[in-house]
This record gives C-alpha cells, structure tokens and sequence, in this order.
C-alpha cells in the first residue's frame, strides 16, 4: 500500500430533507474511507452526535459504474462500526473500506476500493424527510492508483419469521468472493449453525454455537456486540490474510460453493429482518 492522504472531497449535491445527496468522485485513486461530514439544524447548529446519525439518514452507498458496492442501512453501519473497533467522533460518518481489525498487515489494508478503468464512483446518501442541514461534505482517505484486488463489499438481505424454533435463511447467493461475515439486526437466537454444500455436493458445516459459545467468540475476538446484533464471524481469529508458509490464505470463507445454509434456532420471534453480509469482491 502506498502512502495514504486525507482529502476534502467538499460538499454534497442535493444535501437537504428528504433527498439523497450524491459526490461523485474521481476514477483514479484508491479509497480506503469516505468519512460524511454533517451538521443540521437543531435547536442551533449541531454536529450530529454519533448516537443519532439514523435520526437525519436512512442509507448511504458507495457505488461503482452505477452498482451498489456498499449498502448500510445507517444504524446497522453505525453497530459495525462499534462492534468490530471503528471509532468516530461526533459529527463524522466514517464508512471503512479496509478491515483494520484485522491483525495481519495484508488483512488491514485488504478491501479498498481501486477506481483505475471506472467510468463512475460515489458516494450517495438518503437524508430524511425534515431535516435541515447546514454543512454536508465527504472527505476520504485515498492512496495512489492500483490494479483492482479484493474489494470490500456490503450486501444487504431481508426477510420475515413470525415464530420462533428453527429456520434456515439462504438467500446469502454463492459465487466468486469470500465471505467475513453475517450481521443480523436481531437478538433472540440460540444455536446458528452454518452449512456449506461444496461443488461435489457433499455438506459440511463450518460454523456451529449456540449463545454463550458465541459470546465467549466474541470476546476472543474484540468484538464489541451492540444491542439487536447477532454477527455470524467468518474472521474470529482476525486473520483475514495469513501467511501460511509464505503463501496468503484467506481465513474467511470462499463462496465459490453450491450452497450456504444457515440455520437459525429462534427464542424470540424477529418478524422483520435485515442481514448485511461484508464481502470480498475481485472487481475492476
């Protein structure tokens, strides 16, 4: 990785209640964070307190050629940041494009976006309806141009359980990306267990708690579990790269698979639901 800077990327276009504000940005460096500067109007000038960004926005993305990269549902962004050790100070929404969790030098800078051969690359963000916003600007954190890599990717799924017992979700799709992991906007959950059906048919499953298990996983980990969080960890070592004899291997999961599988047993029944899944892509 080369040498990183800070830019001003200056203000949003169309940053006011109940639009989405866009900044289109430039196809050439490499983004490894975009932090979303606010300040509105209420009861004076206010930089928006951490707790409270999902009070002004409901979503933001990061888009490539016109594809939603990233998709965060702000509260659901605002618990990952928290839960896997992203800090932020009021007033900035940063959106993290690396894994600086990870405890590997290849895993800490792994996932930032390359732009070298896009037409097009920005940022958007859903303000609510009602809001007054008085600044609105993006700033990144950018490298010099690369050869496209592993890019980091948000995903997001939803669906509905109106019972509790045991349920499978599947709608994670397979292809050619590795998976770190699943975040659920819901407690209520025992055992999960996730299965794989490889490319031979043949299942096996690679992920087996229930709640105390997982919470000592976490711990392990430096996982910071925020309140209606569930994470399925694909990374509990933080070795998203490792060296094994000189060759990096991935400790997260390949999903150039069949089939996953996982398999919910629910104490409290979640009704609605959301997933977001974070993902390494190879992308231009």
């Amino acid at each position: 990785m080369t040498a990183t800077r800070l830019q001003n990327r200056n203000y949003f276009e169309n940053a006011s209640g109940g639009q989405t504000a866009i900044r289109n940005l430039a196809t050439s460096p490499t983004y490894l964070a975009h932090y979303i500067e606010m300040n509105v109007d209420d009861d004076g000038a206010t930089d928006v307190p951490n707790a409270d960004w999902a009070n002004y926005i409901s979503e933001v993305r990061v888009r490539r050629n016109g594809q939603d990269t990233v998709k965060w549902d702000v509260a659901e962004l605002l618990k990952y940041n928290l839960a896997f050790g992203i800090p932020q100070r009021a007033g900035i929404l940063p959106i993290i494009l690396t894994m600086p969790y990870a405890r590997t030098l290849a895993g800490e800078v792994i996932g930032a976006h390359t732009t070298l051969g896009l037409t097009h690359y920005s940022v958007e963000v859903d303000i609510k309806a009602g809001v007054t916003v008085n600044t609105m600007r993006l700033h990144t954190k950018e490298a010099a141009p690369q050869q496209a890599g592993p890019c980091f990717n948000v995903r997001r799924y939803s669906g509905e359980r109106s019972a509790t017992g045991e349920n499978v979700i599947d709608e994670v799709s397979p292809g050619s990306y590795y998976l770190a992991a699943a975040i659920l906007n819901k407690t209520g959950v025992d055992g999960i267990e996730a299965v794989v059906t490889g490319k031979d048919g043949n299942r096996r499953k690679i992920h087996d708690t229930n709640l105390l298990s997982r919470e000592q996983s976490y711990l392990d980990s430096g996982r910071v579990i925020q309140s209606n969080q569930t994470i399925i960890d694909f990374a509990p070592l933080n070795q998203i790269v490792s060296m094994a004899s000189g060759t990096a291997v991935p400790e997260i999961l390949n999903m150039d698979i069949n089939s996953l599988d996982l398999e919910f047993d629910w104490t409290t029944a979640p009704n609605a639901w959301k997933m977001h899944t974070i993902e390494l892509r190879n992308e231009l």
